[in-house]
């Protein structure tokens, strides 16, 4: 109920009349939302308990219903049981693929050196019911990625080498082509100042403004 409710059911009404009737509306009606909304969450709580008992009678009847036909059909009690056996260690083989396959995923995704897709991949890849042959085969791949990663890094930092000796003071002898001058240093491209500063950390002190 609103303020302007209340001064229709009593125009003469005071502020403080109105406020009075208001708390008291307000007092009486708090206890039955929390009632409603209480109730609400026990309703849908048995609904949804009703749903799942529902749904495992069904399963339960659809069990039944074929094991009726395959006895009908000629099935004998050990073939049943068999027949039980062999599904349960399906369903087993299929969460231990699962659970090997969500340690798998994990090595990779640690390792930083994988896209999700390359990930899924290998995943499939690698993945197998014993889970210390899955884990193996996953740090297999992830050694020669990283592996093949360092020397590509290698590779190319030597080739920026090459071409930009060590200044002396870095560990090489003096260079005559290297940068004297803070302007020269500038004017090199920008991976090479990088591994100029790499190679020789003092280098912006040894340079002279012209």
């Amino acid at each position: 109920m609103k303020r302007e409710d209340v001064v229709k059911i009593f125009p003469g009404a005071t502020d403080e009349q109105i406020d009075n009737i208001l708390n008291q509306f307000g007092s009486e009606l708090n206890p039955l939302k929390k009632e409603l909304k209480e109730t609400t969450a026990s309703r849908d709580e048995a609904q949804e308990k009703l749903t799942k008992a529902e749904a495992d009678n069904k399963a339960y009847k659809d069990q039944v219903d074929d094991l009726s036909a395959k006895v009908q059909a000629g099935m004998t009690a050990e073939e049943l049981l068999e027949q039980q056996r062999a599904q349960a260690e399906e369903k087993e083989r299929e969460f231990q693929l699962k659970s090997n396959g969500v340690d798998a995923k994990a090595l990779f995704v640690a390792a930083g050196c994988f896209e999700d897709e390359e990930i899924a991949a290998l995943v499939e890849q690698v993945v197998g019911e014993d889970l210390d042959a899955t884990i193996a085969k996953a740090n297999a791949i992830i050694e020669v990625v990283q592996r093949h990663g360092k020397s590509v890094e290698e590779n190319t930092k030597n080739e920026l080498l090459k071409g930009n000796p060590k200044l002396q003071g870095a560990g090489g002898e003096s260079d005559p082509t290297a940068p004297k001058t803070m302007k020269e240093f500038l004017a090199l491209p920008y991976k090479t100042q990088l591994q100029l500063k790499a190679d020789n950390p003092e280098i912006m002190s040894q340079l002279t403004k012209e």
